[in-house]
């Protein structure tokens, strides 16, 4: 009786574990990719943060630190953010917990934070609002969500 408890108290444990989800924009292209977004309100950890950081990431979307990961621009008055990525870089912009992009609920939090986004590359110009921001996310992996330009 007494492991019996043990093992559904372990069960238990293992089922209410979470998880942390990180958010990026990703430069897959062969040319540099200039990000810049404005946020309504200094953020240090929900999506679209005021002090993002770059990153470099491995075919497999693996993240590499790198030594130059705050190389960007934070206008205080106007909460815009800017920075230029390399190709193989991502901007880290922010952390949820045990988030998907397939509940509605979640998904908003990448909405609520946002006055516009600009990516822009030589051959290629995205712009996005709260209004169609979640159309350019998708999930890499459980602890993954981005944007990737290819």
């Amino acid at each position: 009786m007494k492991q019996l408890l043990i093992s559904i108290i372990i069960i238990i444990t293992l089922t209410g574990c979470s998880y942390n989800t990180d958010f990026y924009i990703f430069n897959n292209s062969e040319q540099p990719l200039h990000v810049e977004y404005q946020t309504k309100e200094h953020s240090n950890s929900e999506p679209f943060v005021t002090d993002p950081r770059i990153v470099e990431f491995d075919k497999d979307m693996n993240i590499i630190e790198i030594k130059k990961a705050y190389d960007f621009t934070f206008e205080s008055e106007t909460k815009i953010i800017s920075c230029k990525l390399s190709s193989g870089q991502a901007l880290w912009i922010g952390r949820d917990l045990n988030f998907t992009l397939t509940n509605e609920d979640e998904a908003k939090i990448l909405k609520d934070n946002i006055r516009y986004l600009k990516l822009q590359t030589d051959n290629e110009l995205i712009n996005a609002t709260e209004e169609n921001i979640l159309d350019l996310f998708k999930t890499f992996d459980i602890q993954t969500v981005g944007i990737e330009i290819k």
